[in-house]
C-alpha cells in the first residue's frame, strides 16, 4: 500500500460485524504527559492552567471475541482491580456484567438496557471501527510493517485544519491490518509525549469460541472466565492503581473538553424569503452491512475536501425545524429507555416551528476565517466573527469582543470539510446537478446505527438527525447541501451558494475593525456562544 487513497479505503470499508477473532487488547495511558498537554491548551486559550497531579501511569487488559453477525465479548479489568466487567451481545442483545476475580464470589451482575442489533457499538471502538482517523485526520503512508505476525501497514496522522473538536495530542501513529482494515496498535502523541497507547496481541482468526454461542451470553455463577488468560501480574498492577487516577482523568477530560466592516467583497443580495425549508431528495433505504458502498472516487472527494483551494467564499442558507429535531432525540431516548422522555415530550410543543439564517462565508486553510449574518428569522449571537489565526473577534450591537483563535463555527466547518462523513455509514453516489454544480448524492448513517443523531468524531456538539443525504461538489469535495432527517421529516437543511475558490486573501481580510465608539472588551478564555442555528 503506497497511496494515501488507499489508506483510506482500507480504514472506511471495515465491517467488524463480519469479523470472526480472538485476541488480548491493552489500553495504557500516561496521566502526567496527558496533564502537561492540559496545561499547555489552557494556556493557549489564555485560561487558568489546571493544578498539577502527581503523575500516574494506567494500564489496563482484557480479552476480545468477535463473532459474526455482530456477535462479540469483551472482558476488562477495572482499574482499581477490584471488578472484572464483561461487555457482551449474542447478536440481538447486549448485556453488562460486573464480578470479582480475586475473591470468587458469586457473580454480581448489572444488566444493560437492551439494544437491537443495528444500534452496536463495537469494543474498543478505536481499534475496530478506524474510520475516525480519516474522518479528522490528515494521513501519510509510513512504509510497510508486522504486527501480531500478520501484513500491515504504518501511517501516521494530524489533525485537520477544520477539525472542530481537538482531539487529544497533535498526531497519531498507528498500524493497521492489510487484510482486515481494523487496527492493531494506535498511540496518541504530543511533542515528546506518548500519551496513550492502544493495541491487539494474539490475534487469532475463527478461534473455535467464537463459534460457541454460550461464549456471547451471561455467566450465571461464577467460575473461570476468559480473564484467566491475562497474567496475574497485570490484574495485581491494576489492583495498586488508586483512586486519584480516576480523579486525574475526569479532571483532565472535563477541561478537555452593526458598529463593524462586511466582508472585503461585494455581497450578493440573498434572495428569497427564507420562510419554508426547501425541498430535499429522500435518503436511500437502511442497508444491511456496514461497508461503505460509495465508489472510491467519492470517498476521495471527501477525504481531500479540504485543505483544497486556498480560499472558499460562500453564501450558507440553513434552515431548521426544532420540533423535528426534537422528535428525533426523543425517539433515540425512547429506545434506549432514558427517563424523562415524557417530560420532553410535553416540552415540545411550546418549540417554535422553524428558523432560517443566511451567512457570508470567507475561510481560508489557515485557521482564517469571517462569517458575516445576512439575513436570521430570529437574530441572535454575534452579527459578525473573524478569526487571523492569532486572535477572534465577534462582534454585536455596539461593542466586539477579541479573544484567542478559535475553531471555525462547527455548521459552516462542516460543509467545507466534509470528511467527517467517512465516519458515518454512507451509500449512494449518483451523479447530480445542484446549485448549477456537478455534485454527487449520498445518504449518510450514523456508524454505529443509532437512530437519533450522528455527528462523525471530531464535529463537536452539534448532533444532527438521522438519516442526512448530502451532495458533495465534484470538482472540491465541498458540501453543496446537507439535509438531514427525523423520520421522514427533514429536520436541517443547509446549503451553499455561489460557491467560489479564491487566492488566498490578505490577513486583514479576517479581521474586523470596530468603528468609532465601538466598545472593545477582552474575553478571558475561550466562551461558548449561541451563534448557531441551533
Amino acid at each position: 500500500m503506497t497511496t494515501d487513497a488507499e489508506l483510506v479505503g482500507l480504514l472506511v470499508r471495515v465491517d467488524w460485524t463480519g469479523l470472526s477473532l480472538s485476541a488480548k487488547a491493552s489500553w495504557r495511558r500516561d496521566f502526567a504527559a496527558m496533564s502537561r498537554e492540559v496545561r499547555v491548551r489552557a494556556a493557549q486559550r489564555g485560561g487558568t492552567p489546571p493544578r498539577r497531579y502527581a503523575p500516574r501511569f494506567e494500564e489496563t487488559a482484557s480479552v476480545l471475541i468477535l463473532g459474526r453477525e455482530g456477535r462479540y465479548r469483551h472482558e476488562q479489568a477495572q482499574p482499581r482491580g477490584e471488578w472484572v466487567t464483561t461487555a457482551a451481545c449474542d447478536g440481538e442483545t447486549s448485556w453488562e456484567q460486573e464480578y470479582d476475580p480475586m475473591s470468587g464470589a458469586s457473580q454480581t451482575s448489572r444488566w444493560s438496557y437492551v439494544r437491537p442489533l443495528a444500534s452496536l457499538s463495537p469494543p474498543v471502538s478505536e481499534l475496530l471501527r478506524p474510520s475516525w482517523l480519516p474522518a479528522g485526520f490528515q494521513l501519510e503512508v509510513i512504509g510497510p510493517a508486522t504486527a501480531c505476525g500478520r501484513d500491515a501497514v504504518e501511517f501516521a496522522g494530524r489533525p485537520r485544519p477544520r477539525v472542530v473538536h481537538v482531539p487529544i495530542g497533535d498526531r497519531v501513529v498507528a498500524v493497521a491490518d492489510l487484510e482486515l482494515g481494523i487496527l492493531l496498535r494506535c498511540e496518541w502523541l504530543s511533542g515528546e509525549d506518548s500519551l496513550m497507547v492502544m493495541e491487539l496481541t494474539e490475534l487469532r482468526l475463527d478461534p473455535p469460541e467464537s463459534a460457541d454461542p454460550g461464549a456471547f451470553t451471561p455467566r450465571e455463577a461464577a467460575g473461570p472466565s476468559l480473564m484467566s488468560r491475562i497474567p496475574a501480574q497485570i490484574l495485581r498492577q491494576a489492583a495498586k492503581t488508586s483512586a486519584s487516577v480516576t480523579v486525574t482523568a475526569l479532571a483532565a477530560g472535563l477541561r478537555l473538553a452593526g458598529g463593524v466592516r462586511c466582508l472585503s467583497a461585494p455581497r450578493t443580495p440573498i434572495s428569497g424569503t427564507g420562510g419554508t425549508m426547501p425541498a430535499a431528495p429522500r435518503p436511500q433505504p437502511v442497508a444491511s452491512s456496514e461497508v461503505m458502498s460509495v465508489p472510491g472516487h467519492v470517498l476521495d472527494l471527501l477525504y481531500h475536501s479540504w485543505p483544497g483551494a486556498p480560499c472558499v467564499r460562500a453564501e450558507q442558507h440553513q434552515w431548521a425545524d426544532p420540533r423535528a429535531m426534537a422528535e428525533s432525540a426523543l425517539a433515540g431516548w425512547g429506545a434506549a429507555r432514558v427517563g424523562g422522555a415524557g417530560r420532553l415530550a410535553a416540552a415540545m410543543a411550546s418549540f417554535e416551528k422553524g428558523t432560517y439564517r443566511a451567512d457570508q462565508v470567507l475561510a481560508a486553510s489557515r485557521g482564517q476565517y469571517k462569517i458575516e449574518r445576512v439575513r436570521a428569522r430570529r437574530p441572535r449571537g454575534p452579527s459578525a466573527i473573524a478569526c487571523d489565526g492569532q486572535r477572534r473577534w465577534k462582534a454585536y450591537p455596539g461593542r466586539v469582543v477579541v479573544g484567542p483563535a478559535a475553531p471555525l463555527r462547527s455548521d459552516v466547518a462542516r460543509m467545507i470539510d466534509s470528511a467527517w462523513l467517512l465516519g458515518c455509514r454512507l451509500s449512494g453516489g449518483e451523479p447530480v446537478a445542484a446549485g448549477g454544480r456537478r455534485g454527487y448524492q449520498i445518504t449518510a448513517r450514523p456508524a454505529d446505527g443509532w437512530a437519533r443523531s450522528f455527528s462523525g468524531h471530531y464535529v463537536s456538539g452539534q448532533e444532527l438527525p438521522a438519516p442526512a443525504v448530502a451532495v458533495v461538489d465534484a470538482d472540491s469535495g465541498v458540501l453543496l447541501s446537507l439535509t438531514a432527517f427525523s423520520g421522514e421529516q427533514p429536520a436541517l437543511h443547509a446549503e451553499l451558494r455561489e460557491l467560489t475558490f479564491e487566492p488566498q486573501p490578505r490577513d486583514d481580510d479576517f479581521r474586523i475593525a470596530p468603528s468609532q465608539g465601538v466598545i472593545v472588551t477582552e474575553e478571558d478564555d475561550d466562551g461558548v456562544d449561541a451563534d448557531e442555528i441551533y
